[in-house]
């Protein structure tokens, strides 16, 4: 079964991202995701602004096979735990052409410069 963890600690939390190779936000929330056979996937870190929650990052695990289902689940669950809290817009950098599939399954649509994404319509609605 998939999992996706909150990070609590920051030292885990940079662990994490060095096994992603990606930067260590410190002043970033983060969630872990985890496989099927419990081994950790993938981090998605992401910061809550007045008004809207930035993902900051989501990333696999360095050489490794990049798990879709767990990186759609640990994006999403940023975006909820956001959410819950009232927030009700999301936003985040475009991503690499090929992660455009993923980041749009995630529930985010393009718009200008960056990716956006109506929470309210993704969690209430089910649709984006």
């Amino acid at each position: 079964m998939l999992k996706i963890l909150s990070v609590q600690d920051k030292g885990e939390q940079e662990r994490l991202c060095a096994l992603c190779s990606t930067e260590y936000l410190p002043e970033a929330l983060a969630y872990a995701g985890y496989d099927d056979d419990d081994n950790f996937a993938c981090i998605a870190q992401f910061t809550i602004r007045a008004g809207y929650v930035e993902l900051r990052s989501l990333a696999s695990v360095s050489g490794t096979p990049e798990n879709e289902d767990v990186l759609l689940l640990c994006g999403r669950a940023a975006l909820n735990f956001a959410y819950t809290i009232g927030i009700r817009q999301a936003r985040c950098s475009l991503p690499a052409e090929k992660y455009m599939p993923l980041y749009r399954k995630i529930g985010f649509m393009p718009e200008g410069d960056r990716m956006t994404c109506d929470l309210g319509k993704l969690f209430e609605n089910h649709c984006c």
